[in-house]
């Protein structure tokens, strides 16, 4: 049967079942296998994760700043900055909030503030960055010791805002949050400022580690209701090669796979078959595969500041190649499914799609491109 033979058998079998009223939703389907569908949301889930204090195995991070903490209270002379790099979805923001959690535990006070560096650009209904200013009015009359700043590339003036904090408390504790690529950009800047006491970048997970992940996760969705026989676990964990933020994605592509193809409940084939939505299988292979001038592309796309992404006439421009030569190139790399472009106008503006993101930021760091 061809493939259009085969659409049109299944289209044909989907009306058949609607006419006869044997439509089910996903969320009753969800509902079904013990799945909370309001929460059935990657945002929700991980806020939720936080929240409950379910934090995955990141012991030697925190022994490490810990200890830094302690000589801190002990000498309270100078600035201690401890910058954690990884990619996206590697679980910096958990992290963050783990230390956050910890500090509330510990017998000697600490005061200490976590905030987000994409609130720092908010401005008041008079365009003033009133946020930004609000923070450091806090610190100050606070005198805060630690200070917990999550998603340093979402503030485009994060060199300016460090420095604010620095005149506003002189002597405390500042823990960052980056993705590599911006860290390679920034640090030389910031460490004029404010100088690196250590640097801890995330590795992905261990499969153990993976795995008891998703078992919080199940925790989360269903309370316990839910469980996931062992192949699909270990499959989900092996696809998504101990990044925790593909892991939970993957997860619930998983599900929404298993339920399309009319599953009574997840299995291996709907992990591979949400793996391939996702364009994860086989991407080691395409990764590869890629030539310098691919990668050095990746890494500029990766670097720009742009939410909408990146234009061709600025690659065009930072590579010293002619038009023809990067379309070229950029025609490749999606035709490889690693992009997305998006038009707006006459512009078109190209990312790294964001289910592949943190696998290509994890081959560049490997070939020494954002930690040399």
């Amino acid at each position: 049967m061809n493939i259009m033979a085969e659409i049109l058998t299944r289209f044909e079998k989907a009306f058949e079942k609607g006419f006869k009223g044997e439509v089910e939703s996903f969320k009753v389907w969800l509902e079904k296998q013990g799945v909370a569908p309001q929460k059935f949301r990657y945002d929700t889930i991980t806020e939720e994760l936080i929240a409950r204090h379910l934090f995955i195995n990141r012991v030697e991070e925190l022994e490490t700043i810990a200890e830094f903490l302690g000589f801190y209270v002990r000498e309270r002379k100078e600035v201690f900055h401890i910058p954690v790099i990884g990619p996206s979805g590697i679980g910096k923001t958990a992290l963050l909030h783990a230390i956050e959690f910890a500090l509330s535990k510990l017998d000697t006070p600490l005061k200490f503030k976590y905030y987000d560096a994409l609130t720092f650009g908010e401005l008041d209904e008079e365009e003033e960055p009133q946020v930004f200013f609000r923070y450091l009015d806090e610190v100050k009359s606070e005198s805060c010791d630690v200070l917990l700043i999550d998603a340093c590339e979402k503030d485009r003036n994060i060199d300016y805002s460090l420095r604010e904090f620095l005149r506003a408390l002189k002597r405390f504790v500042l823990i960052t949050s980056w993705e590599p690529q911006f860290w390679h950009i920034l640090k030389d800047t910031i460490e004029e400022a404010i100088p690196t006491a250590n640097q801890l970048f995330l590795k992905p997970f261990s499969g153990e580690s993976t795995k008891q992940l998703l078992e919080k996760v199940l925790l989360v969705l269903s309370d316990g209701k839910t469980e996931l026989p062992r192949e699909v676990i270990t499959k989900i964990s092996e696809i998504s090669e101990g990044i925790p933020g593909v892991a939970i994605r993957l997860l619930l592509k998983s599900f929404y796979e298993a339920f399309i193809s009319e599953k009574s409940s997840v299995d291996a084939e709907s992990v591979l078959k949400a793996a391939s939505s996702l364009g994860i299988l086989g991407l080691n292979e395409k990764l590869g595969k890629l030539t310098e001038i691919h990668e050095i592309i990746l890494r500029l796309i990766l670097q720009s500041i742009d939410p909408r992404g990146i234009r061709p006439t600025e690659l065009v421009e930072k590579l010293g190649k002619d038009k023809a030569t990067v379309s070229y190139h950029l025609n490749y790399l999606l035709s490889e499914g690693l992009l997305s472009v998006r038009r707006l106008g006459r512009y078109a503006f190209y990312q790294v799609k964001e289910e592949l993101r943190p696998f290509v930021q994890l081959k560049i760091v490997q070939e020494g491109d954002f930690l040399a």
